[in-house]
């Protein structure tokens, strides 16, 4: 899935946000921190929604993940 999205991405718009919940699903909180970076910088849409997607509950320890919640006022 992610060489799909990763080779989608040389055609056309993939959100950061996708590649980053591809990466929390293997289980590599950095590079998924990483695409979430992208995501705030690219003002990815749907970066909101991940604050409360389930899907990321793997990263909400992270101090990384409260941190960018924080810069996009989501979190205190």
């Amino acid at each position: 899935m992610l060489e799909l999205f990763m080779d989608l991405a040389k055609r056309e718009y993939v959100p950061p946000s996708s590649i980053a919940l591809i990466y929390v699903r293997l289980g590599d909180r950095d590079r998924a921190l990483e695409w979430l970076e992208k995501a705030r910088a690219n003002r990815d849409d749907s970066l909101a929604a991940n604050a409360v997607d389930p899907a990321f509950d793997p990263l909400r320890s992270d101090a990384r993940f409260q941190a960018l919640l924080k810069s996009i006022g989501l979190a205190h």
